[in-house]
């Protein structure tokens, strides 16, 4: 999940609009993966093998954290 490179994004898709998403994606031949979605219990379930999941919480405070300086 952290191993942002050049010309990587992480992006947010409302459940909404996750087809129109992958059609464009499909359509455009852009390589992408879903990583996971957020529930209503405030948690990132992640999709693989373990399906882990984590706090949105602790995502955003270890994001954050670097820039309170």
């Amino acid at each position: 999940l952290f191993s942002e490179r050049p010309g990587c994004y992480l992006l947010e898709v409302r459940p909404q609009h996750a087809q129109a998403f992958r059609s464009l994606m499909t359509e455009l031949g852009t390589g992408w993966t879903w990583v996971g979605q957020t529930n209503a219990t405030g948690r990132l379930e992640l999709r693989g093998a373990s399906d882990e999941s984590i706090k949105v919480e602790v995502l955003a405070s270890a994001w954050r954290t670097p820039l309170d300086w």
